[in-house]
């Protein structure tokens, strides 16, 4: 709970500075404890559960405490917000910093770090200025600064991570496009369709109008006096 409330200062655009350092500081010490003790993170019932789980009970199942903090952030990063996302990205730099001796806590969650950092990344390099060149942001700099940090400290881990993450991305990119490709097709199509149905109604109408013409015998021409 105090997690989650402590996610909820990061998810804005209005926070000051001060409260997010003190945020950030609070869930990086609270990320050492997720990983030292987890089964403290969780109320009577469930904490039962997880210390049977870390007695060799039923492993398979055991709850993460850190796994759900790191998605937890990595979601908040997913809405655009520079002031939001910065704050996240320095708390992953934290987290990771606090287990720079033992990469080994913080390499199972890699790709939920690297997904948003990639993503900023990736954003900036889509953004051109007026001569054509790159527009980075303070946001890109700081994932990359970030990026630097991951791979500094997982190595062979960051690389192959980080290529699985920007094939999903591409996946993402190429399944995005060819859905607006079929949404300009079947828009084309349903034009195209409407068009020739009012060409149908226009034509049925026409052959009413004859069709009572000839039974008034209309179709014969009026002699004009």
């Amino acid at each position: 709970e105090i997690s989650s409330a402590l996610c909820l200062n990061l998810d804005t655009e209005d926070v000051s500075t001060e409260l997010t350092e003190i945020t950030i500081k609070l869930l990086t010490w609270l990320s050492r404890a997720m990983n030292s003790h987890p089964e403290l993170c969780y109320k009577n019932e469930t904490r039962k559960l997880m210390e049977n789980n870390l007695n060799g009970e039923d492993s398979s199942n055991k709850q993460n405490p850190l796994k759900w903090l790191l998605t937890r952030l990595s979601n908040l990063s997913k809405h655009k917000g520079t002031l939001r996302r910065q704050a996240v990205y320095k708390c992953f730099a934290a987290i990771v910093h606090t287990n720079c001796d033992n990469p080994s806590v913080i390499i199972p969650y890699l790709e939920l770090m690297l997904e948003p950092l990639n993503r900023s990344f990736a954003e900036a390099e889509g953004t051109k200025d007026s001569k054509g060149d790159i527009k980075y942001s303070d946001e890109s700099d700081l994932a990359r600064e970030v990026l630097g940090l991951l791979e500094e400290s997982c190595g062979d881990d960051y690389l192959l991570t980080l290529a699985k993450v920007k094939e999903k991305a591409r996946h993402k990119r190429d399944l995005r496009k060819d859905q607006q490709k079929a949404i300009v097709v079947d828009q084309m199509t349903q034009a195209k369709n409407k068009i020739q149905k009012q060409i149908r109604e226009k034509n049925r109408r026409k052959r009413r109008v004859q069709e009572r013409r000839d039974e008034r015998g209309g179709n014969r021409k009026r002699r004009h006096i």
